[in-house]
């Protein structure tokens, strides 16, 4: 039975891929798989009259229709039953993934990851910081998941101004180089070169990838940062500056698989600041065979007891346990210093891979031991309780892992009150958290979308879960041109507002609706002759709390920019390209920079090159670069939306005509850190990028033609579908243009 939502799961591939300059070859994208929550047919009724054996299903141009169908059957008495056409599913679900090698996983059954799998695989908007020997960023089962700084390019300069040069991917304070992947200078060993690779394995390996190994969280970002060498050795001062990037830098958990025997004020003093900056800090508790583990109350190992002194508790220490729950015989317990338990010993992960070197020819490997690997099962679990409530700080995450642990000291008499609070329990854990999701955040944002050519003009909104609204008429009948719009709060009392403006055959009139659909306001942008059409985008360009309405000429005219305030009034006026082009302008605006107010994006209409610029507010030009060939005269279509969550917009662009199948997803610099791959069937797709929960993510929206109708699909940045909705059924008509409305 074909699940909800599943024409259009066929057609999209979406990855995000860790690259650091503008390129033309991807990794591989995984197929979308569908989550769209909808319990019945949409538009469909099943209405069955009294004596009569038959049921008749009736079905309804939209859901509002069909509603007030239902209601007035149910009050016929010639009617016996009245229902929804309602869908039903299999009742059997796959409990694994499909890593080749998940069989070699024992430990992820162990803390039940297979059923906290079910409530969540986790998020590229969480970043983990992995401070070991270095991490194979080309690996394949980890290379989609490595951490890409949205304002770096590798170029030789230090764009971000962090003092840290083309650190694209994280910094190699070993070598001082912005490449994280372990070397083999200066001595090495096959343990100290695979170090950080299994451990970043272990944390976020990309899971149900049909390769490879499944990491505890699927969905990570993994940040590497080189402070051990090859040989496992390294120092004070380059670990305390490897916690310090990773907190500058945007990690919220770190993984500190590592132990030395002195105390360092510097070391302490740098986890203290990390703390206090709301980052979780899990460290290993250390390996000691000969002496069946130490007891760190009497023998303190750093940094797993740098808890930052009495009543403080700024480290998660983890040690190691057996198959059966026993204390690894080599594994750092205590009182103090130890907080949970897991899974240490016969692990299978990631490995270094280099075809070319005789030890390092194959990218998975086993089965080693140590509290080193029982640390980023408990990191992972970590990155998915962010990922599940990203409102969560570093002391509730710790708490929540704490108290949903399994208690093992039963087995232990001997470390009885010494091994934590137990043996990690993934599945309670996300089981307490997702009982406490606030309910206020379910629905904090309207889908919707902007009838196209060929039928009236109006706007339809959604729930984020799909579910239709309402519906209004934008421009009055027989205007059936099309229509662009976007969506901001223009008076700054907290409600956004939605901007319309026609995309041809009709005077440039831009209006301005409340979420109601009630008129508030409308003006012209352009000479009221002009009949190509106007792109719409709103945002706060002036940084006053307020946004603005940016608009761009429509297709036969030049490519002019202008920018209004709520009521209308010009604010600026300019040409995003040589005025005597005539193809006219798409615009998007956005905060791409980071510094607190949007900026315009413009992207030429179709006969332009593949030229996109950014404007401030006022105008003046910031920056611009070039996606693909110079020489390709489609034109672009760009949106912005914080993908990463990082408080900087990403750009999206996809060609404005013609045939292509790659939606590229670019920082302000040019940096490609994204791709969307779209089958041949649904090219110039409509597409949108918005924040639909409140939680400062940007999901992506894609207007597509099913056989159901027109449908719009909402996916979140590691590819999978979050909400779907029948827009128009059965109507032949171009994809209508979807945005999304911000509700308080």
């Amino acid at each position: 039975m074909k699940g909800a939502g599943g024409e259009a799961a066929k057609r999209f591939l979406f990855i995000i891929a860790a690259v650091a300059v503008i390129a033309l070859v991807f990794n591989p994208a995984a197929t979308i798989a569908s989550s769209a929550p909808r319990t019945h047919r949409l538009g469909e009724l099943l209405i069955k009259y009294r004596g009569q054996s038959t049921v008749n299903k009736i079905i309804f141009d939209s859901e509002v229709a069909a509603d007030g169908a239902l209601a007035a059957y149910k009050k016929n008495p010639l009617v016996e039953t009245a229902s929804r056409n309602a869908l039903v599913k299999i009742a059997a679900e796959a409990p694994f993934p499909d890593d080749e090698q998940f069989y070699q996983q024992w430990y992820l059954q162990k803390i039940r990851a297979p059923e906290a799998w079910k409530t969540t695989q986790g998020s590229r908007t969480v970043v983990v910081a992995v401070l070991d020997t270095g991490v194979d960023t080309n690996h394949p089962d980890l290379r989609n998941n490595i951490w890409t700084n949205p304002r770096e390019i590798l170029d030789g300069l230090d764009n971000d101004g962090n003092g840290y040069p083309d650190d694209t991917n994280g910094w190699n304070f070993i070598d001082q180089t912005g490449d994280p992947r372990p070397t083999f200078t200066g001595g090495w060993t096959d343990a100290g070169v695979h170090h950080g690779t299994m451990v970043a394995g272990l944390i976020g390996a990309v899971g149900n990838n049909s390769i490879g190994v499944a990491g505890t969280a699927w969905y990570v970002r993994l940040m590497p940062i080189r402070v051990l060498d090859s040989m496992g050795v390294g120092d004070v001062l380059d670990v305390t500056r490897g916690i310090d990037y990773a907190v500058k830098n945007g990690a919220q958990i770190l993984n500190l698989s590592f132990v030395g025997l002195e105390r360092n004020d510097l070391l302490d003093a740098a986890i203290a600041r990390a703390h206090a900056a709301g980052v979780l800090v899990v460290a290993a508790a250390g390996n000691d065979s000969a002496n069946g583990g130490l007891n760190l109350d009497a023998n303190p190992q750093y940094p797993v007891c740098s808890d930052g002194g009495p009543g403080n508790n700024n480290v998660i220490g983890v040690t190691a346990t057996t198959e059966t729950d026993l204390k690894a015989s080599f594994s750092g317990y205590g009182t103090h210093c130890v907080d949970l338990a897991a899974p240490g010993v016969s692990i299978f992960s990631t490995r270094f891979e280099n075809p070319s070197l005789p030890n390092f020819q194959k990218a998975y490997g086993g089965y080693w031991q140590g509290s080193s690997l029982a640390a980023p099962l408990v990191t992972g679990a970590a990155a998915l309780i962010k990922s599940l409530n990203p409102a969560l700080g570093n002391d509730q995450i710790r708490d929540i892992l704490m108290a949903s642990a399994d208690k093992i000291d039963g087995q232990n008499p001997e470390f009885s009150g010494k091994l934590g609070a137990g043996r990690l329990n993934l599945a309670v854990a996300l089981k307490s958290v997702a009982g406490n999701l606030p309910a206020a955040g379910l629905s904090r944002a309207y889908l919707g979308v902007a009838a196209s050519a060929g039928v009236p003009g109006e706007v339809k909104l959604f729930d984020r879960n799909g579910g239709f609204v309402r519906s209004f008429l934008a421009y009055e009948a027989p205007f059936k041109g099309g229509l662009t719009a976007a969506a901001g709060d223009l008076d700054g009392d907290g409600h956004e507002e939605i901007v319309t403006a026609p995309q041809s055959s009709y005077a440039p009139w831009v209006r301005i609706f409340d979420s109601a659909g009630i008129k508030r306001a409308e003006f012209l942008a352009y000479a009221a002759s002009w009949r190509g059409g106007v792109n719409v985008a709103v945002g706060d360009v002036d940084g006053d709390g307020r946004a603005e309405i940016v608009t761009g000429a429509g297709k036969g005219g030049g490519p002019h920019v202008k920018v209004f305030d709520g009521q209308g009034r010009t604010r600026a006026s300019f040409f995003a390209y040589d005025q005597k082009f005539r193809g006219g302008v798409n615009v998007a605006v956005g905060d791409v920079d980071g510094d607190g107010r949007s900026e315009i994006v413009a992207g030429p209409g179709a006969g332009g090159g593949p030229h996109v610029r950014v404007f401030n507010g006022d105008g003046s030009l910031k920056t611009e670069f070039f996606v693909g060939k110079k020489e390709d005269s489609r034109g672009l279509r760009v949106a912005v939306g914080d993908t990463q969550a990082q408080g900087i917009g990403g750009i999206g662009v996809f060609p404005a005509a013609g045939v292509a199948n790659t939606l590229y997803l670019m920082n302000i610099l040019g940096v490609l850190y994204g791709v969307v791959e779209v089958a041949a069937s649904t090219q110039n797709f409509p597409f949108a990028l918005g924040d639909i929960d409140g939680r400062g993510r940007a999901f992506l929206l894609v207007s597509v033609p099913t056989k159901e109708g027109m449908s719009l699909s909402v996916y979140d940045t590691d590819g999978r579908e979050r909400a779907y909705a029948l827009t128009y059924v059965k109507k032949k008509m171009s994809p209508p243009n979807p945005f999304v409305v911000r509700r308080p």
